[in-house]
């Protein structure tokens, strides 16, 4: 059997903002003695403390690495370009 409870800690401001969402469990085992297990969840929050749609990140991510993906391309192209016109 398993009880727990949940909560929310703001850690203090920094570049990015997080939140902490910290987990504990109560495991209740058959001779009914009890074992606590904490858990930690880091999430991404906003300056004002309010947390940060998770698909909009991995959305945005996904476009900067597009983004990364084509001028590396043309980088390539430079580099490999030798000085003579065709």
């Amino acid at each position: 059997m398993t009880k727990g409870v949940e909560s929310y800690v703001q850690v203090a401001q920094d570049s990015i903002g997080k939140k902490i969402r910290n987990t504990e469990f109560v495991v209740v085992k058959p001779d009914g003695s009890e074992h606590v297990v904490e858990a930690q969840v880091v999430i991404l929050a906003d300056h004002n403390g309010d947390l940060i749609d998770q698909n909009r990140v991995a959305r945005l991510l996904t476009a900067i690495l597009e983004q990364l993906e084509i001028t590396n391309f043309y980088l390539k192209e430079m580099a490999s370009f030798d000085g003579k016109h065709r």
